[in-house]
């Protein structure tokens, strides 16, 4: 599933088969947690995974550091993760 793929990649974590069945039978709407992400973490995610930009290229772009966007990608695919898998809002 197109889906799964992409989750693999934005949250890098490898679920088990069993999980993805879970999430599966759950029919994430992928597009609902993308509405309840903090706007700037999702920016940074989409930037950085759909258009292939790197943190560098990221900071200049959004006028904030390297690190900064570094720290808001690790911060945004731990928000993903748990509003896919706990269905927490995780806003900040």
């Amino acid at each position: 599933m197109e889906w799964e793929r992409s989750a693999r990649t934005l949250t890098g974590e490898k679920l088990t088969d069993d999980r993805f069945a879970e999430l599966i039978e759950q029919q994430v709407d992928f597009n609902e947690v993308m509405r309840r992400m903090n706007p700037d973490y999702k920016a940074v995610l989409l930037l950085h995974f759909d258009c292939g930009y790197t943190a560098k290229e990221i900071g200049k772009i959004m006028g904030k550091t390297e690190n900064s966007v570094k720290a808001m990608l690790v911060r945004g695919k731990k928000q993903l993760v748990d509003l896919v898998t706990k269905g927490e809002s995780g806003n900040e």
